[in-house]
């Protein structure tokens, strides 16, 4: 049985607990595609940081979790389940230093242990310490990673090389990035299928009264990634304005980052229809009332969760993706002009209808992109045995 080493920053817990939803440890996507090289008769271990209220083990038939600690854990972001770079305190700073070294200590320690056919990271950054781990175990194991596109964008370019050129391949999600294909077409990469993480949350969407602008994702306005999605200060900026010209709009802010104080000072004359509603696991809620949604990009995590339950979503120009198109299946923005931004928010609230066709072409058109995990195991089995070969 072929064996695997996973390498992420965040990966969800498979057991069931009582303690607060909003800490059950992140990397969803990932557990997807573990379940796909688990289909695949392939023996997984994934090594992670330790995570608040999480179990450091677990261990499910061919899938074994390990969970590391590390000097000033609690310090750090990571263990509260947050975006390393968001918090710019030297506590964290310092918590991140020893996060990446005893990151680099247990792949160490846990390459004899294990004994992995392939180590797998996730995030450029993760590669690197994989890498470094390899060599110092002076094993000849193939370190692959995956290109999620947000380790691309935050990481200085002469280490994104360093990595690139030193690893076994890259494995890149099926995108049409082209910032990402002009950087990865330079080096050893492979393409793989994106697998359809949703989840069916049999909403009960009724008519709805009142329009609801529904926003997903990370607070924080100095990151590239973020400003790519729309989700920087402008869209609270036209937000403000939305809710002083109209009376009758509500807006829902599903997320945490470090702006967001700064987001509920902006918009507290209207505090009483604007809900921050901090990390959620399940926002079922909010979604059946939702009029239109921004934060999707591509085929991310937002898009999984809101496309195959029929909820439109307004796309910005720069995260389309292969498969966003304006007013085929959903509203195209440009976050960088305002007016047309504010446009595009006008024009999905207040056409109802309109919306609704949107994402019933949306949902048709996920459909060939993103792979059942059965449909997707069989690639991705092929795609990590070649490279082991």
């Amino acid at each position: 049985m072929t064996k695997i080493l996973i390498t992420t920053t965040s990966f969800p817990t498979l057991s069931n607990t009582n303690t607060n939803k909003s800490y059950i440890g992140g990397g969803e996507f990932i557990l997807t595609e573990v379940m796909a090289l688990l289909k695949a008769n392939y023996k997984v271990t994934v090594l992670t940081p330790l995570k608040k209220h999480l179990p450091i083990k677990e261990n499910i038939n061919n899938l074994k979790i390990i969970r590391f600690k590390y000097p000033f854990m609690s310090c750090g972001n990571s263990y509260k389940n947050f975006t390393l770079h968001d918090n710019k305190s030297i506590k964290n700073y310092i918590s991140i230093c020893f996060l990446f070294l005893w990151f680099i200590f247990s792949i160490f320690k846990n390459i004899p242990k294990e004994k992995p056919d392939i180590i797998w990271a996730n995030w450029i950054q993760i590669g690197i310490l994989s890498k470094i781990a390899n060599l110092l175990s002076f094993k000849k194991i193939p370190v692959v990673a995956t290109i999620r596109g947000s380790d691309l964008r935050e990481m200085p370019n002469f280490l994104n090389m360093f990595f690139a050129k030193s690893c076994n391949t890259i494995l890149n999600p099926y995108t049409a990035d082209m910032e990402i294909k002009e950087w990865i077409k330079k080096y050893k990469f492979k393409e793989i299928p994106v697998i359809n993480t949703y989840k069916n949350l049999s909403l009960n969407r009724r008519k709805i009264n009142i329009p609801v602008l529904t926003i997903i994702g990370r607070l924080n306005n100095e990151s590239k990634v973020y400003q790519l999605k729309g989700l920087g200060k402008n869209l609270f900026v036209i937000i403000n304005e939305i809710l002083t010209e109209r009376t009758d709009i509500s807006v829902d802010i599903i997320g945490e980052g470090t702006q967001k104080k700064f987001y509920e000072n902006l918009l507290k004359n209207h505090d009483k229809r604007v809900t921050f509603t901090g990390w959620l696991t399940d926002f079922s809620k909010y979604l059946e009332r939702s009029s239109v949604v921004i934060g999707g990009a591509g085929l991310n995590g937002v898009v999984m969760d809101t496309t195959p339950n029929n909820i439109p979503l307004l796309i910005s120009k720069n995260a389309t993706g292969i498969i966003w198109k304006h007013l085929s299946n959903c509203l195209v923005y440009d976050p960088d002009n305002l007016e047309n931004f504010k446009k595009m928010i006008f024009l999905a609230l207040d056409n109802q209808d309109l919306m609704e066709k949107l994402a019933s072409k949306a949902k048709k058109d996920l459909a060939k992109y993103a792979l059942s995990i059965d449909n997707a195991s069989f690639l991705w089995k092929k795609t990590f045995d070649n490279i082991i070969e």
